[in-house]
Order: C-alpha cells, then sequence, then structure tokens
C-alpha cells in the first residue's frame, strides 16, 4: 500500500503542477477483485477494518496532498451495504465525512454492465447523484456506444433526475452544491479567464527523456505469472515464434525476430508444424482473445510453450494449462520491445501482478 500511495502520489503532483485534475480510482478499491465491472458486478467481502487498513491508506495520504478528484468503484461490499459503492451515500460519506474529501467526486462510467444488469439507467443516475457524486459519468469506445448514450442513457439519466427534483427527492441547495464544485474546478484552473487550449507541441510530451521514461516503465512491469523451468528464454533450444495474430507480416515483434532468424508463424496457419521444435514463444494480445483463439491454441504443449499475454491480468484465467507465462499488460510498441528485450535477455522481470489470480 506504501508503494501504491507513493507511486500514485508522484503522478498526481506531476498532473496537477501542470494544472491538469487528478482523479484516483476506484474508490473504495478494486485492487484485487476476480470480475471486471465492464462485464458484471465484483464483489469484495472485505470489513470495514480490512479497508481502513489497505485500501484506503492511498486515498487517505492523496487527499492530504490535495487530490482534485476521485472516481467511484462499481464494487458490491456486502459487509458494508447491498449497494455498489457509486451509489451507495453510506460508503461515500466515508469519504467526503470522514476522510473530509471536498473535492470533485466522479462516477465510473455509468453504462458499464456491472450497473446496467441490475439497475435501470435512470435509477443509476439518481443514485449516483444522491449517493454524493458531483460528475455522473458515461464511458464510450466507437460510434455506436455514442450514439447509446446520447439517445438512451442520457435522456433517462435527465429525466429521472428532474422527476427526484419536481417530486422535492432532490432539492435545489444540494444541486447547487454539486454545481458549486465544479465551478470552482473550473476557476482553480483559470478556465473562466483562459478558455483557449494551447497549441499542441509534441515536443512538450514525446521528447527523448519521456520516451525514455515510458520504455523504461513497460520494462518494470514485465510480470512472471507463471515459470516451470522455461523462464529465462533459451533461444537456443530451436525456437518457434507464433503469434495470435492473423497478418504475421504485419507484427512488430516478428519483425524484429526474423531479422534474429528465428521462425515465425501465425496460430491460424493452416499447417501448423510444431514436431521440430524444442520450445514455442506465444504471443497473445488481449484484442485478439476469442474463443476461436482459445481452441486454437490447444494444439500448443503447455510443457514446452512459453505465453507472453498483452491484456489485462483478469484473461489469465484463460491460459490455466500454460505452465510458462509472462504479462507485458498492454497492446503498445514499447511493451512488444520490453518483451523484446526480455526474450534476447538484456533485461529481466520483476513485476508484481496487480490482482489477486486465485479465483480465475
Amino acid at each position: 500500500k506504501e508503494i501504491v500511495a507513493k507511486k500514485a502520489n508522484l503522478l498526481m503532483q506531476g498532473m496537477q503542477d501542470q494544472n491538469i485534475i487528478a482523479c484516483p480510482k476506484h474508490f473504495p478499491g478494486l485492487g484485487d477483485v476476480i470480475v471486471d465491472p465492464h462485464l458484471d458486478i465484483p464483489i469484495a467481502y472485505h470489513n470495514l477494518g480490512r479497508l481502513e487498513s489497505i485500501e484506503f491508506y492511498p486515498y487517505d495520504i492523496l487527499i492530504n496532498k490535495n487530490a482534485k478528484a476521485i472516481m467511484t468503484a462499481h464494487v458490491l461490499f456486502p459487509k458494508l451495504s447491498n449497494f455498489p459503492a457509486t451509489l451507495c451515500k453510506e460508503i461515500l460519506d466515508i469519504l467526503i465525512k470522514e476522510k473530509g474529501f471536498k473535492n470533485l467526486l466522479i462516477t465510473d462510467a455509468l453504462n458499464m454492465k456491472a450497473l446496467t444488469k441490475y439497475y435501470h439507467a435512470g435509477e443509476i443516475a439518481l443514485l449516483s447523484h444522491i449517493a454524493g457524486n458531483d460528475i455522473l459519468l458515461y464511458g464510450a469506445i466507437g460510434k455506436a456506444s455514442v450514439d447509446e448514450i446520447i439517445l438512451d442513457f442520457f435522456p433517462k439519466a435527465f429525466m429521472a433526475l428532474k422527476q427526484a427534483y419536481l417530486e422535492k427527492e432532490l432539492n435545489e441547495e444540494k444541486l447547487n452544491e454539486h454545481v458549486l464544485k465544479i465551478l470552482k474546478a473550473k476557476e482553480d484552473l483559470n478556465l473562466f479567464e483562459n478558455r483557449h487550449t494551447p497549441e499542441y507541441d509534441p515536443n512538450i510530451i514525446l521528447n527523448s527523456k519521456a520516451l525514455k521514461l515510458k520504455q523504461k516503465l513497460y520494462e518494470e512491469a514485465l510480470t512472471i505469472y507463471k515459470n516451470d523451468g522455461l523462464l529465462p528464454v533459451d533461444l537456443n533450444n530451436n525456437v518457434l515464434y507464433v503469434t495470435s495474430s492473423q497478418n504475421v507480416a504485419q507484427s512488430f515483434i516478428v519483425k524484429k525476430l526474423e531479422l534474429q532468424g528465428i521462425d515465425c508463424k501465425s496460430i491460424y496457419e493452416r499447417h501448423l508444424d510444431l514436431s521440430s521444435k524444442n520450445l514455442v514463444i506465444l504471443s497473445i494480445y488481449e484484442s485478439c482473445v476469442t474463443e476461436k483463439l482459445l481452441d486454437k491454441i490447444k494444439i500448443l504443449d503447455p510443457d514446452n510453450t512459453i505465453i507472453f499475454f498483452f491484456g489485462s491480468p483478469y484473461y489469465l484465467g484463460d491460459f490455466k494449462e500454460f505452465k510458462n507465462i509472462v504479462l507485458a499488460y498492454q497492446e503498445d510498441e514499447d511493451a512488444y520491445n520490453a518483451v523484446l528485450e526480455y526474450i534476447f535477455g538484456n533485461i529481466s522481470a520483476n513485476g508484481r501482478l496487480p490482482i489477486d489470480t486465485k479465483s480465475l
């Protein structure tokens, strides 16, 4: 918890020093649940004592350092409430009243299935507001989900809030408190005096120092999830590299490995010959994980296969049979480079798994 608090504070201070509102998340905690709230409601069976000793610790530090915003978690804590934290006034009051957090409280996306599977859109918006949230957030990827938010979620949320106001369930004084907090956050950023976004200068962000730091972060994040004796990689062991991408020629890693004389194939090749290889290195990208892929990888021998997974650790349960797995977390060129450096023996993998995977 000390490591999390220290690193979160450094990131937060760096952002807020540049007039960017930092938003630590997800309160009270989302670190050790095994369900992705995009798909369903995670449940954490922690009592208040456990939360105070572990999950709350980073928030206590960040509130003391003037976090400008905090995001809530769509997590159910049955020992505290029958409502997910985002919708629960009793849980959010711990943050607001007991811990004295005075800045913006923002919901996680209210169109996630953790909520929509169990509550109506209008009900979600109303409960979120009553719980104490200042900003009701909806998240979208792609035009279809944007249309759904604008045409479905927004109208239902608005009508539910309006009806509650007309029926005196919400009062103007409380609404004004939330609006005032939003206006104050804008005033702190001087947005009423200077509304123009500075012209984008790539040299500010894409300078060599920043890019080197990003690469180092990916390298230090590499995490060995399982090792049954095949790690680190022995490239003298008659290796075949297999990618989960259907287009081998476009694979960033493939291009680098082929320059070193390593044979590279796609898992989808019709006649994939594994008989002459002592070691198979399989790269799996989260965006490629389908039932078809999971069926395809069954042809591989778990005893001589190393998986490098570029995605969320929540997917690790899909690869239970495999005994050697390294987690690279994201589909990013620097993550690919980090894996290559590890394969070539130039770096080690010392990252720590951020979730409990026992029940995956």
